[in-house]
């Protein structure tokens, strides 16, 4: 877009010598810092208090979008040692309580944290937060504080690398059902897992993009149809299903043997 143009060139050096994640050991894990070292009597350490927020994951997990399931396995295990070290979860820490409590959970759904041990972990924060008026007590942060449902969103639909996952975080055993939840690229999602098997997938795009999902079918064949039951033929290499989509156009997927 050409815009601020002259700050293009000072914006690339810093990504060019952005330095990795730092990481350090604690009770004989391997975790994420805050930083390589802070001047703080208290957090000198650089990792933050346990029960406290897990606030070097914001800049690599939620919000900062940098990673998600798809991620490589080593990373995704540090970030769920650092969660296990800290320990945020327990009702009325600050980990679970005030801003902490959208972004806690949300980040556990996006490493991949197991997931009936989250849904109980998150039922226990709520059920201590409710309030007659069906609101959950929090403070410090105005609208930071009102997006727990996203943790619901990461547990059913996640996008990393540009690649969508379905269920990315959802047990099969589970049956679900979600409609129209955006993901990355411009695309508008509706999907079912039923009996431990996906039934379909309905994607609309907005813009055009290219899509790239995460075949739910595993290794079987996949049929597309647009919404006028046109076929549409995707390519599928490496269990990644790419389709070359045109703006506002609806395609249905289905496993091969679906019937319609």
């Amino acid at each position: 877009m050409q815009v601020d143009a002259g700050m293009i060139p000072v914006w690339q050096e810093i990504i060019d010598h952005l330095v990795d994640y730092p990481k350090g050991m604690m009770d004989g894990k391997e975790v994420f810092l805050l930083a390589d070292e802070i001047n703080n009597p208290i957090k000198g350490n650089a990792l933050i208090n346990k029960g406290d927020q897990p606030i070097m994951l914001e800049g690599i997990v939620h919000p900062s979008d940098n990673m998600a399931i798809g991620s490589d396995p080593a990373l995704l295990q540090i970030a769920r040692n650092t969660l296990e070290y800290i320990n945020p979860f327990e009702p009325g820490v600050r980990g679970s309580s005030m801003n902490g409590f959208p972004k806690t959970f949300t980040i556990a759904a996006r490493v991949g944290w197991e997931l009936e041990d989250l849904i109980g972990k998150f039922k226990a924060v709520i059920h201590y937060l409710w309030r007659e008026n069906l609101t959950v007590k929090q403070n410090g942060g105005g609208i930071e504080t009102s997006g727990s449902i996203e943790t619901i969103h990461s547990m059913l639909l996640q996008t990393n690398e540009d690649i969508i996952r379905v269920f990315a975080n959802w047990p099969q055993h589970h049956d679900a059902k979600f409609v129209r939840l955006r993901a990355k690229g411009a695309f508008v999602l509706s999907s079912e897992q039923k009996d431990g098997r996906v039934t379909h997938v309905e994607i609309t795009s907005d813009k055009g993009n290219t899509l790239r999902l995460v075949n739910p079918w595993g290794q079987e064949q996949v049929r597309v149809i647009d919404a006028n039951g046109s076929p549409v033929e995707p390519t599928i290499v490496d269990g990644i299903i790419t389709l070359l989509t045109s703006a506002g156009v609806t395609y249905i997927f289905m496993p091969e043997k679906h019937k319609i």
